[in-house]
């Protein structure tokens, strides 16, 4: 419907009048496009996502190490006698205080063996360490972000037009304004924005660092890189993960922050103003259709017309006397429907330059959207 609406408005044009209403025309034009973009890097979330269920693993049931101490004391001061303690005073006789004659030993010093759980192992204080650099690198990327990613632009035109058809003076002003603006910080899967997620690793975060492991491995010397490559770091899938979790904060880039402004002028284009000015003649096109209908056509101007119509045939008779009527009627059908042949090529014309002028604006603001988008 909307398109033979557009038909009919262009088939309705008159020729000459567009003839004129351009060669009078007298225009300028300014399009100003502002555009600002901001744009982080989050991938960092997506690995710190992936990684927690693994960190969550080793957290709750770390990796523990029997230490066991020796130590030779007084017979007073020891707690317990084991079968190492027997053992140990039956190589080193020396210990042996006295042996009464029932055979009694009594022993001046004894080996006293204590033995205690720990969680102090280097792949455990390799986990302490990567929790604590957890922390630091959330909290900074977090601060560093806060300002969100966000794209923006502010489009404006302004166009001024004066042209005259026969003894009409038209002005045209014409001034849109168009803004755009798109948050950036698009939600996952679960539907939790950028935002959302990072508070939310960040707390479980937080929950890792307060564990009984890391109490226990406080004070403990923490890991730096190179990392050693144990048996367990290299097979243990869960610390496998963790390294590839400490490789990448290693090797991320804090200055990944993309911001873009841009502003673009358009004021000297002759075929971008040839557009607008035929656009605004469709306007004025518009006007006309709305304000003046055939049947409103005054007497005085249908005589008029009339008048100019037998002028022009009594003139033509004056220099063809010989031609009768049919001929007449054949040189007018001919000369009609070369006329109005020209008028539909003019009309077609027109139409589709309208219609690719609006296939190209639709093209250059996808385009422009996409490139405010990336």
């Amino acid at each position: 419907m909307e398109t033979d609406g557009m038909k009919d408005l262009v088939n309705n044009i008159d020729e000459n009048k567009l003839q004129e209403f351009v060669s009078q025309n007298n225009s300028n034009y300014k399009i100003e496009t502002d555009i600002h973009s901001i744009q982080f890097d989050y991938s960092w979330v997506d690995k710190i996502e992936e990684t927690i269920q693994y960190l969550d693993a080793i957290v709750r049931i770390p990796k523990k190490f029997l230490m066991q101490e020796e130590e030779i004391v007084p017979i007073e001061k020891a707690k317990k006698i084991s079968m190492e303690t027997i053992r140990h005073l039956a190589q080193h006789t020396n210990l042996i205080q006295s042996v009464s004659d029932d055979g009694f030993i009594t022993p001046s010093a004894v080996l006293n063996i204590h033995k205690e759980e720990t969680y102090d192992l280097y792949e455990n204080r390799f986990i302490f360490s990567l929790l604590n650099n957890l922390y630091m690198f959330i909290k900074q990327r977090k601060d560093a972000v806060k300002e969100g990613s966000f794209s923006k632009s502010d489009k404006k035109l302004n166009f001024n037009s004066q042209t005259k058809v026969n003894s009409e003076l038209i002005n045209i002003s014409l001034n849109l304004q168009a803004n755009s603006y798109e948050d950036s910080l698009k939600s996952n899967g679960q539907g939790l924005d950028i935002n959302t997620r990072i508070d939310k690793i960040e707390l479980i975060v937080q929950d890792y660092i307060k564990s009984p492991l890391m109490k226990s491995l406080m004070g403990a010397l923490p890991v730096r890189s190179p990392i050693r490559k144990t048996n367990t770091i290299l097979k243990n899938t869960n610390f496998k993960k963790a390294l590839e979790l400490w490789e990448f904060i290693e090797r991320y880039d804090y200055k990944e922050r993309k911001e873009v402004k841009e502003n673009l002028v358009i004021d000297s284009n002759k075929e971008v103003e040839l557009k607008y000015v035929l656009t605004s003649f469709m306007n004025y096109n518009i006007l006309n259709n709305l304000t003046s209908k055939k049947e409103d056509i005054k007497p005085e101007e249908k005589k008029s017309d009339d008048y100019y119509l037998n002028k022009s045939i009594q003139d033509f008779m004056k220099e063809n006397k010989d031609i009768d009527a049919t001929e007449f009627k054949q040189i007018l059908a001919k000369t009609f429907s070369l006329y109005k042949q020209k008028k539909i090529k003019v009309q077609k014309t027109i139409y589709n330059e309208l219609c690719k002028y609006i296939k190209r604006h639709n093209v250059d603001l996808k385009r422009a959207i996409q490139i405010i988008r990336k």
